[in-house]
């Protein structure tokens, strides 16, 4: 028998005359030790790992690498063509609020920056669908945030989502409407992550090597030229694709859940409808007059 399967013959500990349970559907007890193991290790937080917690931790460290290489570099040079505020700023260098070149220590910094935004984003997204947000700080008691709730909700709405979606398919076969709220822990978001990791490492740490340094390794940027100032753009878009298909992941995630909660509204009053158009008393006049039947 399974350890969640009704048993009828258990008599529970309790006074029958106040409270009669004899016909209630309960755990088979004891609970199995494998059973009481995975509850106690939920209850306790053994149970939850985060799987992009790793190459999260790999960007971070790339990350900061990149700004220590950035506060330790002498000198500064402007991303324009001659290195000077009055000099052309190069294609995709971006600008000041004052309409003049930034400075190449402030792009690199700002890309650095989106990557920090959006690798945070990710940690947060992936500790709620892993379960480790749950006690964790920066996060509500259920272990989630105001625009995503915490992981037995996602469950309970993904759960609910993929039945209804596939009872009112009309069809024989089932489709997976389940794994897409799951997407950042289930792999494509350790992939997506994979990507901006080896954008880092591959394009734009590399383009950052290629910078002249002093005798300690420090960058010199007064010795840049606009070869290697170019290169580092060009890195940086890639970069860029990279962190911001992580961000579309998880706005199409949250997206998902609201669009879930409000199509499970929906069809729940919809199967209502059916009670309502059977009360021939009153939900019947009320469902003619105010629904398209």
């Amino acid at each position: 028998m399974s350890a969640f399967s009704s048993n009828t013959d258990f008599v529970p500990n309790i006074n029958q005359d106040f409270l009669d349970l004899s016909g209630c559907n309960l755990f088979d007890l004891p609970l199995p030790e494998e059973v009481l193991d995975l509850i106690n290790k939920a209850i306790s937080g053994e149970l939850f790992i985060n799987p992009v917690q790793d190459v999260l931790n790999e960007v971070g460290g790339k990350i900061g690498d990149v700004l220590n290489d950035v506060d330790n570099a002498i000198g500064s040079v402007f991303m324009s063509d001659t290195g000077t505020i009055e000099g052309t700023p190069l294609p995709g260098a971006g600008v000041d609020d004052l309409g003049q070149p930034v400075t190449a220590a402030a792009f690199i910094t700002g890309v650095a920056d989106d990557v920090t935004n959006a690798a945070n984003l990710m940690q947060e997204q992936s500790d709620i669908l892993s379960g480790t947000a749950i006690g964790k700080d920066g996060f509500d008691q259920n272990g989630g945030v105001s625009d995503m709730p915490g992981i037995a909700s996602i469950q309970s709405l993904a759960s609910g989502f993929n039945q209804t979606a596939n009872s009112l398919s009309n069809t024989e076969e089932l489709t997976d409407n389940y794994s897409q709220f799951f997407g950042s822990v289930l792999g494509p978001g350790t992939e997506l992550m994979q990507g901006v990791d080896a954008a880092l490492d591959g394009d734009f740490r590399s383009a950052l090597s290629l910078l002249p340094r002093d005798s300690n390794g420090n960058i010199v940027f007064t010795g840049a030229s606009t070869e290697s100032l170019t290169n580092i753009i060009e890195a940086s878009d890639s970069v860029q694709q990279a962190y911001q298909s992580v961000e579309a992941l998880i706005n199409d995630e949250r997206a998902l859940v609201v669009a879930a909660t409000e199509y499970l509204v929906k069809a729940t009053f919809g199967f209502s409808i059916l009670s309502m158009l059977a009360d021939p008393c009153f939900g019947e006049k009320v469902a003619k007059k105010i629904f398209n039947l």
